[in-house]
């Protein structure tokens, strides 16, 4: 059965918290966040990680190299310095075993031994160190080796696939560029586009070419060069589609002028109006500067939250289910702006808003 990043997320965290010893082993196609969330995990926890990516190890890398001992009568192994050590890398912390299947055959056996027994040869991980192996799938088109059953017995198995929401929640947390999240949000297929028993695409869209076309686009490039490498990162069809969205920046209201409250549409003889994707994009810009603003400790995210809300339920036009969707994105920026909302704003659009919504305050 597969699950979602998220519950992902929970089953890692569940094993830390709880403090138990078997190792898990993650499967999903690439470039989804394997990786990515259990280092974010670890950076919660305040743990570092040990990433080793075992397709480009030998055994001896691994392993270590053997020496004689002092009588010439036995052998021991010169331990790797790579592998996790309480005076270096701390007590707690999470080895994380990349493309596991992949790798070579006896750098496999080395590490099922690493991660039944957690020792090899010489070596012995720490109590407070946990094993994560990450491994794509056959049907995820890349290099593959089937593992034997008695291997794969060694491990807790949980096998993920892409989900919006679980991205989405994560992208407005991280900060990721409000015009990515806007045209995820409005066509959720682009997310991933990679399927291999359809297309011979060299290039395709994932949550991990998205991040760079954010961080591209934060870079403050421009025209032909930001275009050329969109293409080059998430392909023609995806690329092309988020060109033609960007066009609705330009109907966006003075962002800054509606979180200080300056700007209020309804209010004035000139109401403002414009197409649903504007309004989807608009949405994204006020989560991305309130989320920014609360990141960074700063004084108005309450005000900015305030003021958004009264800005688009001035908005006749606006939709109930796309206010629905701004209230639950602010409340993923963490839990106290979840709090200030519910329980806390004195915001008159707000409350009727939430009764208007049907939103349980338990």
């Amino acid at each position: 059965m597969s699950i979602t990043i998220r519950q992902f997320e929970m089953a890692v965290r569940a094993t830390i918290e709880k403090k138990l010893r078997r190792s898990l082993k993650v499967l999903g196609p690439t470039g989804i966040g394997k990786s990515e969330v259990v280092h974010q995990i670890a950076k919660s926890y305040g743990m570092g990680v040990i990433d080793i990516r075992l397709l480009l190890w030998s055994l001896t890398d691994l392993k270590g190299v053997p020496y004689p001992d002092d009588t010439h009568t036995y052998t021991k192994w010169l331990i790797n310095d790579v592998l996790p050590r309480s005076d270096r890398d701390g007590d707690n912390g999470i080895l994380l075993l990349e493309e596991l299947d992949d790798a070579p055959k006896t750098v496999r056996a080395a590490a099922y031994q690493l991660t039944l027994d957690r020792k090899l040869g010489n070596y012995m991980l720490g109590d407070g160190w946990y094993i994560i192996a990450t491994s794509n799938r056959e049907q995820d088109g890349g290099a593959y080796t089937a593992s034997l059953a008695p291997l794969n017995d060694r491990f807790e198995i949980h096998e993920v696939e892409p989900d919006f929401q679980t991205w989405r929640d994560y992208a407005i947390k991280v900060g990721f560029n409000p015009l990515i999240i806007a045209y995820l949000s409005a066509n959720q297929t682009a997310l991933y586009t990679f399927k291999p028993e359809e297309t011979a695409d060299v290039v395709f869209a994932t949550p991990r070419s998205w991040a760079a076309v954010s961080d591209l686009l934060d870079s403050g490039l421009e025209g032909e060069v930001l275009r050329t490498k969109t293409v080059a990162n998430v392909g023609l069809s995806e690329a092309t589609g988020f060109f033609k969205y960007l066009k609705n920046t330009k109907l966006l209201p003075n962002i800054e002028a509606v979180l200080s409250g300056a700007y209020i549409g309804g209010n004035t003889d000139t109401p403002y109006h414009a197409p649903l994707d504007a309004y989807w994009l608009l949405i994204q810009n006020l989560v991305h500067a309130i989320g920014a603003e609360f990141r960074r400790d700063g004084d108005n995210w309450r005000l900015f939250a305030d003021n958004s809300v009264n800005f688009i339920c001035h908005i006749n036009s606006f939709p109930l289910e796309l206010k629905k969707s701004y209230v639950d994105q602010l409340c993923e920026i963490d839990v106290r702006m979840r709090e200030y909302l519910f329980n806390s704003s004195r915001n008159k659009k707000l409350s009727e808003l939430l009764q208007q919504l049907d939103y349980l305050k338990a």
